[in-house]
């Protein structure tokens, strides 16, 4: 959580609705400036269920780790402090935790504008994939669908619940200077490490297009630090032994891409 006052009741709100109530709910308040840290108490005041976390300003990933730290749930799931989520989201995934048990599931998500909202595409169908399954039919276009800037798994962490000790093995060792694919640099290596996923087909998460947010704003420490998350995904595919050699070089020239991006904006 970290600017966004103008946003955070609707998201927090949309997380104490839940059908499913059996949550922990921890918000990490990384030191912002504005009036979200009193709200996030106020919350708290309102409903037990909710664990804050204030601390200085760290960045994203330290925020995320900072979470899992307080996590005590056998699944954690990712919000952001600007996006919300459909009231019955975890109802949902709880009901394909209890069918599956697996080490992840993954719903459909919106690209929420202002005026419209479009479907996310996973590049998947079914509602159960074995690690046999994964290695054969969705690693291979994980990074890359046959288009340039097109996922078949898309590295947003918040429409992914893990399995707290695969995120434990994973999050923690982020290098935390990353800038851009802060989510790719640990979910990539969570899904590689899992031995099966369950896929829910249906748009649970409302990903906000907030023209404020850090990708539509210039970042100067951003040409130091734009590969570190290639880097992190290359290393894990190497530990895994997940062959991704002929997809990482177009996420190389995705990062490339948005890096030089960065610098026209500046």
């Amino acid at each position: 959580i970290y600017k966004v006052e103008k946003y955070i009741r609707q998201c927090v709100d949309s997380i104490i609705s839940q059908i499913y109530s059996e949550l922990e709910i921890i918000l990490v308040d990384d030191g912002s400036p504005d009036s979200c840290p009193e709200i996030c108490d106020e919350y708290a005041e309102n409903d037990k269920r909710i664990i804050v976390i204030h601390q200085q300003n760290k960045g994203l990933i330290e925020a995320r780790k900072s979470g899992l730290r307080a996590a005590t749930g056998e699944y954690v799931c990712f919000v952001d402090g600007d996006d919300w989520i459909e009231p019955d989201m975890y109802e949902k995934i709880a009901n394909a935790i209890k069918k599956y048990t697996p080490d992840c599931v993954i719903t459909q998500f919106y690209y929420s504008y202002p005026e419209r909202e479009e479907l996310s595409s996973y590049n998947l169908s079914r509602d159960y994939y074995s690690r046999n399954d994964l290695e054969k039919e969705v690693f291979p276009t994980m990074l890359f669908k046959y288009r340039f800037y097109q996922f078949g798994i898309y590295p947003c962490c918040w429409t992914k619940v893990f399995k707290r000790e695969i995120l434990e093995n994973h999050l923690f060792g982020v290098d935390s200077r990353i800038r851009m694919g802060e989510d790719a640099a640990f979910t990539y290596p969570c899904l590689m490490a899992c031995n099966d996923l369950a896929f829910i087909d249906i748009p649970l998460y409302h990903y906000r297009q907030n023209p404020l947010s850090m990708t539509a704003s210039y970042d100067d420490g951003l040409p130091e630090t734009y590969l570190l998350a290639y880097s992190s995904v290359k290393n894990a595919s190497v530990k895994c032994g997940v062959d991704l050699s002929e997809q990482l070089p177009y996420y190389c020239l995705y990062l490339t891409n948005f890096a030089l991006r960065n610098e026209i904006i500046s």
